[in-house]
């Protein structure tokens, strides 16, 4: 027997309510990394052949509600060319990134960064990295 609620009429299976609560999760989640992302990104710029690597808690997508988002940031050679930000998911090697967070996080990171200029940022096995948009970023 499905648990049932209604939201606007429209009659709501308990599935379909907490998918709608997972992704409100990951958009304030999404939001939340993308600020640092941008702050990671304004380093990377100001540091050629070197961008900034972050590495989200394990506990992020476990379920666990976490009183603080604590990101560990810290310098590292860049890997791919205009690399500004790498950001490591931390799941386990048995799990791929979340598809939908990386477009979420994606979407918040936009086109441009303020301090930084055109940016775009696409998903990696690890998770996801930011890059100049044109070859004359650097």
């Amino acid at each position: 027997m499905k648990n049932n609620s209604v939201r606007g009429g429209h009659v709501m299976s308990t599935d379909e309510l907490m998918a709608g609560e997972k992704v409100t999760f990951l958009k304030t989640i999404a939001s939340q990394v993308a600020r640092v992302v941008r702050t990671g990104a304004a380093a990377g710029a100001a540091t050629p052949g070197w961008c900034c690597s972050m590495l989200l808690p394990r506990e992020l997508f476990s379920g666990e509600i976490l009183e603080r988002l604590t990101i560990a940031t810290l310098p590292a050679r860049a890997t791919e060319k205009n690399e500004l930000v790498r950001v490591d998911f931390n799941l386990p090697h048995n799990l791929v990134p979340l598809a939908e967070f990386q477009l979420m996080l994606c979407d918040e990171i936009g086109p441009f960064i303020e301090g930084v200029g055109k940016v775009r940022a696409h998903g990696v096995p690890e998770g996801l990295v930011v890059v100049f948009a044109d070859e004359w970023g650097r």
